[in-house]
């Protein structure tokens, strides 16, 4: 490019040089002709204008022709170095022009391809298809192409004898003609790789057939609504021929009470990426049969548009195993149920003995207190009569006052520890909210306010969680009424479904801390609570305490 414009720099002074003398010699015989100086000054100068317009046009013409000249070069690169190989020939193939891709495929260079025959690299077997191309292009003017291999000229005899045979090149040649002129342009596309891939899909094609007529699943494609293929051992299933098969809608063959199912999962598999979905459905064979089949599909294609390949697997026998499985399943079921049954039976015999021994216990009970508390109390009794009646010679009545108190202590704290294991006498006959409310009136007239309320059933209580709430409030009550000084005392006692809750408060001086100042009633309410399997909370505040048993029954 910079001898380019050297030479255009040379060219332009000489021109200038002649252009000057003009000038000069044109001026000369002007100047002579001038009568003024200001004519003379006026035309110096738009000489002098004329002459900078003339400079600034030859720069602007030598910026368009270097940039013509990029265009240019980028040009011939492109057209060098296309991907495609561009030729122009005449009605006799023989190549008038051709860019380096060309070259690259004929295999020689491009100056000895100039003035060849295009033919003459075209493999024989080809060549008639080639020249045909030719005539007919130029003969209808219409364009065309072909599909042809081509000789290998690029390896000499020694080469091809070391390094053994190679890949021919295939290509693809477009032609049309040239109306201005009696010549051909050609474009020559490698097609070696796609022929190499197709000529593999082919091989993989008929191995895939080959697998797919030999496997002992049954295999079939659903295009549409209709099947496309299928192989031999779908026929065996179904009993239908190939031709019968191919004539269906893909679900005719299927049981009525799958089809909407079906249908449904195929659109699924349509629209969905997930990999090989499975269903179980019933096919009805041609003899009537029902057959239970897995299938499992994989997305397609068919003639280029979307398919489904199901695989289909006879699962008749599992099924067969597993209703028979489900059947005994079943049986196992009902045998655990009339276990159940004997085992609640087991536990309503249990809970009568349990009553029977508390009843035996009670009476022994009895029996203790009528031969120890009672007896003693029979003589305690004896002995104040006859004091009463002036009998028996006392002499000091204040020792054997005394005496008798003593005794009568020892009657009081055997009597309390036989208490303790006997249940309320309330409970024997009446439910808990009816011994609740008897206790906390009776304690009410004598002692400080009490407001009751109870709130559902209580009837289906067991005997342990009933005489466990009535010691609780018993106790809490007590409490409340000996050691927190309070002018009211509130009992609630409420079930909703299984959920039973009794609360006892008071608006005494309450407990300063609650969780370690703990007397022997309030550790008697912990351990009742927990032996019914309930929660405590205890609350207590300069205003009162609150004691609330939350209990879900069974």
């Amino acid at each position: 490019m910079k001898k380019n414009r050297t030479a255009d720099a040379d060219d332009f002074s000489e021109k200038r040089l002649q252009a000057e003398a003009i000038l000069l010699h044109e001026r000369k015989k002007k100047v002579d002709s001038l009568e003024s100086v200001e004519d003379r000054l006026r035309i110096i100068h738009e000489l002098s204008v004329n002459q900078i317009e003339l400079e600034m046009q030859q720069d602007e013409l030598l910026q368009s022709r270097a940039v013509l000249e990029a265009g240019l070069k980028r040009y011939n690169e492109l057209y060098d170095f296309a991907p495609l190989g561009y030729l122009t020939i005449a009605a006799d193939s023989t190549i008038r022009k051709l860019n380096l891709t060309a070259a690259t495929m004929l295999g020689l260079d491009r100056s000895l391809l100039k003035g060849d025959r295009l033919g003459r690299f075209i493999v024989y077997e080809d060549l008639p298809v080639f020249n045909a191309l030719i005539k007919r292009v130029f003969a209808t003017r219409e364009s065309g192409y072909c599909e042809v291999m081509l000789l290998d000229h690029a390896r000499d005899k020694q080469e091809i004898a070391t390094s053994g045979p190679r890949q021919r090149r295939m290509v693809r040649i477009d032609a049309i003609v040239n109306s201005e002129k009696q010549e051909c342009w050609a474009f020559l596309t490698d097609i070696t790789i796609q022929k190499q891939l197709e000529d593999s899909l082919w091989e993989s094609d008929r191995l895939y057939r080959c697998l797919i007529e030999t496997v002992s699943e049954g295999v079939l494609v659903i295009h549409g609504d209709h099947l496309r293929f299928v192989n031999p051992i779908v026929s065996e299933m179904t009993g239908y021929t190939e031709a019968e098969l191919l004539s269906f809608s893909f679900t005719d063959m299927m049981h009525p009470d799958d089809r909407e199912r079906v249908k449904h999962h195929h659109l699924k598999c349509l629209k969905s990426d997930l990999p090989d979905l499975r269903i179980e459905l019933r096919i009805i064979k041609k003899n009537g049969r029902i057959l239970w089949i897995e299938m499992g599909g994989l997305k397609t294609e068919w003639n280029g548009k979307p398919a489904m390949l199901y695989v289909l697997i006879d699962i008749t026998e599992r099924k067969v195993l597993e209703e028979k499985l489900q059947t005994e399943k079943q049986q196992l079921l009902d045998t655990l149920r009339t276990t159940d049954q004997y085992q609640a039976q087991l536990q309503e015999l249990n809970s009568k003995i349990k009553v029977m021994s508390e009843v035996e216990e009670r009476s022994l009970l009895y029996r203790d207190l009528h031969d120890g508390a009672g007896q003693s109390l029979h003589a305690v009794c004896l002995h104040l009569k006859m004091i009463a009646d002036g009998r028996g010679g006392y002499g000091d009545l204040k020792s054997l006052a005394s005496e008798l108190a003593g005794e009568i202590a020892d009657i009081s704290a055997e009597i309390r520890d036989i208490a303790h294991h006997l249940r309320p006498a309330y409970l024997q006959e009446i439910t808990l909210d009816r011994a609740i409310i008897k206790r906390c009136e009776m304690l009410g007239r004598r002692g400080v306010p009490i407001s009751i309320s109870c709130v559902g059933d209580f009837s289906s209580l067991s005997c342990q969680v009933s005489e466990n709430l009535y010691r609780i409030s018993q106790e809490a009550i007590a409490n409340a009424d000996r050691h927190a000084a309070a002018t009211l005392i509130t009992v609630r006692l409420t079930r909703v479904d299984n959920a039973l809750t009794l609360l006892i408060a008071d608006n005494g001086c309450g407990i300063k801390d609650v969780s370690t100042n703990k007397g022997v009633g309030l550790r008697i309410i912990e351990e009742r609570v927990s032996l019914i399997g309930g929660k405590l909370d205890m609350a207590s505040t300069a205003s009162g305490t609150t004691i609330t048993v939350t209990l879900e029954l069974p």
